[in-house]
């Protein structure tokens, strides 16, 4: 008679890390290929799922758009965390109200004791409240759209629709000159909509800075 299978099973974390990276280069292959099969796509989210019970989140620290053999770094829930709570108490304490900074203290808080009882699911919430702290932060402060437009009009920069990116880009000169942030801001969110969706999910996962104001 054949022994029964275990029900679990030890994974070292070496192991998810290198599953990590795999499931990186499939997630960005699956959503950036215009000919990658639906079900390529499925077993990328399905992967993605996995790590996240496992306490791993992959995050793109390069801004790169996929290539083969691209080198990635992947980070422990705990850790990137930590290095996250750090770059947005730098924003909150530079750029934040003073209600924005008390939030700030709160959720840090809420990260350090989720962090010693090694609570993943309590990181990942402090972690999801930290990034929207940081939009809040940031979206109000004119020069984050001045940045973001400088970063976006640059010569040579890709987009899935060339006509409708250089309309919007002259549009953005216009209120640039003009100082009207509104249509500023109106004209970069339709560039970021205008990305392809490789950059677009690499946004995301920055947060929200072009890498141009520090």
């Amino acid at each position: 008679m054949m022994d029964e299978l275990p029900q679990t099973l030890s994974v070292t974390l070496s192991s998810l890390a290198e599953l990590a990276v795999e499931w990186w280069r499939l997630d960005r292959w699956a959503n950036g290929a215009q000919d990658a099969a639906p079900h390529a796509r499925h077993v990328a989210r399905r992967l993605a799922k996995f790590l996240s019970d496992h306490g791993l989140e992959v995050v793109d620290v390069t801004g790169r758009a996929y290539e083969p053999g691209l080198a990635v770094e992947v980070l422990d829930a705990f850790d990137g965390a930590a290095r996250l709570a750090e770059e947005v108490a730098a924003d909150v304490t530079n750029h934040g109200t003073d209600a924005q900074r008390e939030r700030m203290a709160a959720l840090s808080r809420e990260l350090s004791n989720a962090t010693e009882r090694g609570d993943v699911r309590g990181v990942k919430r402090a972690v999801a409240a930290l990034r929207q702290l940081r939009t809040q932060v940031l979206y109000a402060q004119a020069w984050f759209w001045e940045d973001w437009f400088r970063h976006l009009a640059r010569p040579g920069r890709q987009f899935i629709n060339t006509q409708e990116a250089t309309r919007w880009i002259a549009q953005g000169h216009d209120a640039l000159q003009a100082g009207d942030r509104r249509k500023l801001e109106q004209a970069v969110r339709w560039l970021w909509s205008l990305m392809p969706p490789d950059e677009q999910a690499a946004h995301k996962e920055r947060a929200v800075k072009p890498g141009l104001k520090q």
